[in-house]
């Protein structure tokens, strides 16, 4: 496709966009350790905006304890190009305490020469209505 035919989009436009097509869109700087949370995934969860640190620390501590390993080592196994895809349901610990499932899916958009992550983009859909 010739890319003079694409329309240009602005960062506002595709952040509105994101929040459209998704509860929540995450964008993770590996280098940095800095986690990027659209509006839209705190609000699925049931939390303020901004409420928690932009790390990876803070999607672990939600993850549930049941599903924790199984969601780790997919997500380990992805990053070190043993699994060919990231995607995998599990449970998030909600603002009140309960737990909602999600699905969450991702891809590596910048790899490092050492073939470590540089950046993961990724998306968490509420499937919980899926799920009963």
């Amino acid at each position: 496709m010739d890319k003079n035919l694409l329309p240009e989009v602005s960062k506002e436009l595709f952040s509105n966009l994101l929040d459209i097509i998704s509860d929540g869109v995450w964008d993770w700087n590996a280098r940095t350790g800095y986690v990027y949370r659209n509006p839209s995934w705190y609000l699925m969860l049931g939390y303020k905006v901004e409420s928690f640190q932009n790390t990876v620390y803070t999607w672990e501590s939600l993850i549930h304890p049941e599903d924790y390993d199984r969601v780790t080592t997919h997500f380990d196994n992805y990053i070190t190009q043993k699994e060919p895809a990231y995607k995998i349901k599990y449970r998030c610990r909600t603002s009140n305490g309960d737990y909602l499932w999600i699905e969450d899916k991702a891809r590596v958009v910048e790899w490092e020469d050492d073939g470590t992550v540089g950046r993961m983009i990724g998306a968490h859909r509420d499937i919980s209505a899926e799920q009963n």
